[in-house]
C-alpha cells in the first residue's frame, strides 16, 4: 500500500485507468522489483479500485492484468552442504537454521521470533501462536531427537543470561551478549553469507532451507497434509512450488526402476504379477 500511495499521491481514483496501471508497472520494474512483488501491488490496488466501485465512488474500474511470474527458485541444500553450514555458525544460530532446514520454519517471523513459553520439552514440540506465521494460523511441531537437546541446551544458554544480566529474557534466541544483549535476533544475514562461503556454497539463500525441509520430508515419506501443515502451506500448489526434484531424485527412481534383480515379473493370462524377493 505504501509504494501505491507514493505513486499515486494526489490521484483521483476516477484517473487512474489501464494506461496509469501500466506506468505504475514500468516504474516498479525500474526500481527492480520481481513480478512476483508487483503482482502483490496490483492485486492490492485492484481490491482498491472494487471497493470504491462498490462504494458508489467509481463507475468503471480498470482492468488490472497480472504479470507472470518467475519460475520459483529451486535452490536447495544437501545434507553435508547443510552440515558444512550449519558448523561455520556459532551455536545458536546453527541451531536456528537447524530448525530450518528440518522443520522447513521460517527464520525471520517464525523461528526468530519464538519465546521460550513456546517451547515444549515434554511433549517435544514448538508452537507458534496466532497471528506470529505468515498464514496467520497457530501451529504445532513435534521435534527431531537432535532439535530437542539443541533446543534443551539453548534454553540453558538463556537462564544463564538472565542470571547474568538480572533481567528477564523471554525469546529463545536473544543476543547472548554486546550493545544488544538480552535482546531477541532479527537477523544474521552477514553471518549466514560469511558461513556459506566458508562451506563452499556460493549463492545459497535462507528459504532454502524451507525448499529442503519440504523435499526431505516428502522424500521420507511424510504424507503431503502433514508436510503443509508442519510449514504452514494452505494450498496444494505452494507445497508444489516446495517440493523441489532434483538431479539425485531422478536418478534415484532411474535405480529402482532398473533394479532387475530385485523384482521378478510373472506372465498371468493378459496381466502380468510382480513378486518382490525381500
Amino acid at each position: 500500500m505504501k509504494q501505491l500511495t507514493v505513486f499515486f499521491h494526489g490521484w483521483r481514483l476516477a484517473d487512474i485507468d489501464a494506461a496509469a496501471v501500466i506506468d505504475y508497472i514500468n516504474h516498479r520494474k525500474a526500481q527492480g522489483r520481481a513480478n512476483a512483488t508487483i503482482n502483490v501491488d496490483l492485486a492490492v490496488l485492484r481490491k482498491t479500485l472494487r471497493v470504491a466501485q462498490e462504494l458508489g465512488k467509481l463507475n468503471t474500474v480498470p482492468r488490472v492484468r497480472m504479470l507472470r511470474p518467475a519460475p520459483p527458485r529451486a535452490g536447495f541444500l544437501e545434507k553435508a552442504q547443510f552440515e558444512r553450514v550449519a558448523s561455520a555458525l556459532p551455536p545458536d544460530l546453527g541451531l536456528v537454521v537447524r530448525i530450518g532446514y528440518t522443520l522447513g520454519w521460517r527464520l525471520s517471523s517464525e523461528v526468530f521470533t519464538l519465546t521460550c513459553r513456546q517451547v515444549d520439552l515434554a511433549e517435544g514440540c514448538l508452537r507458534l501462536e496466532p497471528g506470529i506465521a505468515k498464514n496467520r494460523d497457530a501451529r504445532t511441531a513435534y521435534l527431531t531427537p537432535e532439535l530437542v537437546e539443541g533446543i534443551a541446551q539453548q534454553l540453558t544458554q538463556v537462564k544463564d543470561l538472565e542470571r547474568r544480566t538480572g533481567a528477564i529474557v523471554p525469546w529463545l534466541f536473544p543476543y547472548l551478549r554486546g550493545r544488544h544483549i538480552g535482546e531477541r535476533i532479527r537477523s544474521f544475514r552477514n553471518r549466514w553469507e560469511k558461513a556459506y562461503r566458508i562451506a563452499g556454497c556460493p549463492g545459497m539463500i535462507r528459504h532454502d532451507l524451507r525448499r529442503t525441509a519440504c523435499r526431505n520430508m516428502i522424500n521420507r515419506g511424510v504424507p503431503e497434509r502433514v508436510v503443509m501443515q508442519v510449514m504452514g502451506h494452505k494450498t496444494r500448489s505452494m507445497l508444489d512450488r516446495y517440493a523441489i526434484v532434483s538431479p539425485e531424485d531422478l536418478q534415484d527412481a532411474a535405480r529402482r526402476l532398473s533394479d532387475k534383480s530385485s523384482y521378478n515379473l510373472r506372465a498371468t493370462g493378459d496381466l502380468v504379477a510382480i513378486t518382490r524377493h525381500e
